[in-house]
Order: C-alpha cells, then structure tokens, then sequence
C-alpha cells in the first residue's frame, strides 16, 4: 500500500493535478508547504482541493 507521500510523488508532475491546483488559485510551491506542514500525513485531513488534485493525477495516470 502507497503512503500518502507515494501518492503525491507519483501524481506532483501531471498535467491534471497541476490543473487542479491551478483552478483553485493555488501555486505548486504553496501546496509542497502547506503539506509539508501537516503532521498527521493521512488522505482524508487533506484539504478537499488537494484530495481532488491528487484523485486528478492519479486517474489522469490511470489512463495512460
């Protein structure tokens, strides 16, 4: 089983999870800080913009 972090590597350079972020206004630079600040590293404390962003990339590297 992938780690939250597994997830987020796998998912950081696609086009869809940058998308994602990009819609919501938010930078790359500030979705690596704020996730480096959260202690409990688990999906579900993730604000629901960076859930869908990961969701995004991961379905956008499904489909390859």
């Amino acid at each position: 089983m992938n780690t939250l972090l597994d997830r987020i590597n796998a998912v950081i350079n696609t086009d869809a999870f940058e998308d994602r972020l990009d819609r919501s206004g938010i930078d790359m630079i500030d979705f690596q800080l704020d996730c480096h600040r959260l202690r409990d590293w688990s999906f579900d404390k993730l604000p629901l913009v960076y859930q869908e962003a990961i969701l995004e990339g991961e379905r956008e590297l499904a489909s390859k």
